[in-house]
């Protein structure tokens, strides 16, 4: 079952393929916000390799063409990419700058997307340092940003991803802060998305300043039948969890047609601790 919000009579034309081309040459593109849970044999029957194959079909399923990925370690970012054809991604290890630690990767289908640009910053007083922890956090966190060109249209535009610290409550209010200031800038560009695991819910200090500083919108407050943000993307493995921490931003020049929390539950396990997060965009 999926939880949606959007457009329920034009839901039919999805089936047929996205892409479909408005006007100025935008194009309607399908993207997700997914936190993987990290690669860890502790977790038993929900550890990344019962799992993998039924996250690979999903995103088949699902016609992603741009998935912001949080948690994700290189091998299961090499999986990803064995297992779409076409897709590539881009990101840094939070450890040390390379390969180490999580990434908040961005996946993407190098058939549709060109690269331009990227780069990691780490969220901390030295945003350029690999490694450091920021303020009160437990981890390392970063935010990864590309910018894109549709390879059809020639538009371009940033996608960003982020993962804000789980116990510091210090360092997620000034990530938030160096996120959004950071989402303002590049802003000023052309349109951006801001996706990721933002560990506070909807009506959180955090996700508040998101809202005043960054000049982006939750997605789901654009479409027309908007509803609250009520509907878990934790769930922990077992469904013990019921928390709303993952989420879709977009700048004021980008239409939302549809927004769903996808299910995360497979039966003998789950695809993830967290549920994907999908919006349909006019970029």
């Amino acid at each position: 079952m999926k939880s949606k919000i959007g457009f329920f009579l034009i839901l039919g034309f999805f089936s047929l393929g996205l892409g479909r081309t408005f006007a100025q040459g935008s194009q309607e593109l399908a993207l997700m916000t997914f936190n993987i849970r990290f690669d860890n044999p502790a977790d038993g029957i929900n550890a990344w390799p019962n799992r993998k194959d039924a996250v690979v079909e999903m995103l088949k399923r699902e016609k992603v063409v741009i998935v912001g990925l949080q948690e994700a370690l290189l091998n299961q970012l090499n999986d990803l990419k064995t297992g779409l054809p076409g897709f590539t991604w881009f990101g840094h290890g939070r450890d040390d700058g390379k390969t180490a630690g999580e990434f908040s990767a961005i996946l993407y289908d190098s058939t549709w997307f060109e690269l331009i640009e990227g780069k990691t910053f780490w969220l901390s007083p030295t945003p350029d340092s690999p490694g450091l922890k920021g303020w009160d956090a437990a981890c390392p966190r970063i935010v990864t940003w590309v910018r894109l060109k549709n390879k059809e249209t020639g538009n371009s535009f940033v996608v960003m991803n982020t993962h804000l610290d789980h116990i510091g409550e210090v360092a997620r209010r000034n990530s938030a802060l160096m996120v959004s200031q950071l989402a303002k800038d590049l802003a000023s560009t052309g349109p951006v998305i801001l996706m990721g695991d933002f560990n506070a819910t909807p009506e959180s200090e955090v996700i508040k300043l998101i809202s005043q500083k960054s000049g982006l919108a939750e997605a789901s407050s654009r479409i027309k039948e908007y509803k609250p943000l009520t509907d878990c993307t934790y769930t922990g493995f077992k469904g013990e969890a019921c928390e709303h921490i993952d989420f879709i931003w977009i700048s004021p020049d980008i239409q939302a047609m549809d927004y769903q929390i996808l299910e995360n539950d497979l039966g003998a396990n789950r695809l993830s601790d967290h549920k994907p997060v999908k919006s349909i965009l006019v970029i």
